[in-house]
């Protein structure tokens, strides 16, 4: 799939989430993951970075986004 072509521009927009919706995701994730102080995520398809920053709030870690589609990561 060519992101670079169409996609990116409607990407977000077509997977929208509400706020109570990103919060269950983030919480069951959490049981998974373990509260450290030096946490650190990779984010591997990021896409537009949609996840990226709340997982850095939320777990309050280091995340790094990877993303092979240039338009996505503009």
């Amino acid at each position: 799939m060519d992101y670079d072509k169409a996609l990116y521009k409607n990407y977000d927009k077509g997977r929208q989430y509400s706020p109570e919706t990103l919060t269950l995701w983030l919480e069951t994730l959490g049981r998974y993951i373990p509260r450290r102080t030096d946490l650190q995520i990779l984010d591997l398809g990021s896409g537009t970075g949609r996840f990226t920053v709340p997982l850095a709030h939320h777990f309050e870690a280091t995340v790094v986004g990877v993303e092979p589609s240039e338009k996505m990561r503009q």
